[in-house]
C-alpha cells in the first residue's frame, strides 16, 4: 500500500465515506465522493465504488454518474452492496459483479421528505440476515430508523429527534449482529444505541469522546459502527480514533488518535489476510489478542482507505507492520 496523496491515478478518489468487506473474493469496497463534498449538487462523473484488494491494488471502478453525495456503505448476506446518497435522498441495492447493476432504489429522488417512501438525507442501512428486513439509518433529517422487506415494502420504524433513550442526534450507520440485535451509531449524542430487531430499546454504549476537546469538526463523533461475527467484534469510529469493543460493549483496542475523520471502518480476521503483505510501518493496534484483528479505516478528510495490522502486546508486527495507507 502507497500514499497517494488524496488520489488516486486514473480515478480521482476523495473523500472515503463508506467501506464493506467481501471476504469471499478478498475484497474491500469503498464508496468515495471524488471532487465532489457533502454540499455538492452535480453528479459524480467517474465511478464512486472502488473495488480493492486487501493489500491495496485496484481490481475494479464502478458506478461512472450514479452518485451525487454517497454517504454508507454495506453488504448483505447474499452479497449485494447498499448504499446510501444523501443529496439524492436515497438508498440504493448494488449487484457489484459487472459495472454494478442497481437492483432496487428506496426513497424519492432528490426530494426529502417522512414516512413510507422518502427519507431526508439517509445514512447507512443493514440487512437483518434472518428476516432479509432492511434497517435504514435516515439520518440527517428525519433521526429514525425505517424498516423494509426485502423488496422494499414499508413495514414500520422507531425512533425521534433527542438525547433520550431511544433517540437520536443524526442516526449515522446502523449494523445487526448475529444474534439479530440492531446498533446505531448516534453520532451528535456520541454513543452507540442497542435495539432488538422490532426497535426495542435496549441499551447503550457510551463513547469517551462526549467529554473530548472539540479539536476538530468530528472530534465527538461516533460516526460509524460495523461488526464482524466469527469475531463477535464491533469497529465502532469515534472521534479520530477506531476503537474495537466486544458483543457487550467493552473496549478491547484503539486505532492511534490522529485520524482524519474516520468515517466508517470494518475488520476481519488476520488470517483472511494472508499473502497480502504490506510494508513495514508503525505498530497501532496492540493488546494481549490483538493479533486476531485487521482493521480497514475510511478516512473523509484524508481521501484514503488506511489498513492496521495488529501485534499482541510485546510482539512482533503481523503482516509487515500497520497504520498503512492507500488511495
Amino acid at each position: 500500500m502507497e500514499e497517494a496523496g488524496g488520489g488516486l491515478k486514473g480515478v480521482g478518489m476523495g473523500e472515503v465515506c463508506g467501506l464493506a468487506l467481501d471476504e469471499a473474493s478478498a475484497t474491500v469496497y469503498a464508496l468515495h465522493r471524488a471532487a465532489n463534498t457533502f454540499i455538492s449538487s452535480a453528479a459524480i462523473a467517474g465511478p464512486a465504488l472502488l473495488a480493492f484488494d486487501y493489500s491495496g491494488k485496484l481490481k475494479r471502478a464502478l458506478m461512472p454518474k450514479t452518485f451525487y453525495v454517497p454517504h454508507g456503505l454495506s453488504r448483505d448476506h447474499e452479497g449485494h452492496l447498499w448504499a446510501t446518497d444523501v443529496k439524492l435522498h436515497q438508498v440504493l441495492k448494488i449487484d457489484p459483479s459487472g459495472s454494478g447493476t442497481v437492483l432496487l432504489t428506496l426513497g424519492t429522488r432528490m426530494t426529502p421528505g417522512h414516512g413510507a417512501s422518502a427519507f431526508n438525507a439517509p445514512t447507512d442501512v443493514a440487512v437483518h440476515p434472518a428476516t432479509g428486513e432492511v434497517y435504514v439509518a435516515d439520518g440527517y433529517g428525519n433521526s429514525r430508523v425505517a424498516v423494509f422487506s426485502s423488496d422494499g415494502r414499508y413495514l414500520r420504524e422507531f425512533g425521534s429527534a433527542g438525547n433520550g433513550d431511544g433517540r437520536f442526534r443524526v442516526p449515522h450507520s446502523i449494523v445487526i449482529d448475529k444474534r439479530g440485535d440492531v446498533y446505531v451509531a448516534d453520532r451528535e449524542n456520541a454513543r452507540v444505541q442497542v435495539f432488538d430487531a422490532a426497535g426495542t430499546y435496549k441499551s447503550q454504549w457510551s463513547s469517551r469522546v462526549a467529554s473530548a476537546p472539540q479539536r476538530y469538526p468530528y472530534s465527538k463523533h461516533v460516526s460509524s459502527i460495523s461488526y464482524h461475527p466469527a469475531l463477535d467484534v464491533f469497529a465502532v469510529s469515534e472521534g479520530d480514533a477506531v476503537q474495537l469493543r466486544s458483543a457487550s460493549g467493552c473496549a478491547l483496542v484503539q486505532t492511534d488518535g490522529n485520524l482524519k475523520w474516520p468515517h466508517d471502518a470494518v475488520l476481519l480476521p488476520t488470517t483472511a489476510v494472508a499473502g497480502f503483505a504490506t510494508p513495514p510501518n508503525r505498530t497501532v493496534l496492540s493488546h494481549a489478542g490483538a493479533a486476531q484483528y485487521v482493521l480497514f479505516v475510511a478516512e473523509l478528510s484524508g481521501k484514503r482507505l488506511r489498513r492496521y495490522n495488529a501485534v499482541s502486546a510485546g510482539g512482533a508486527p503481523v503482516g509487515g507492520g500497520g497504520g498503512n495507507p492507500y488511495g
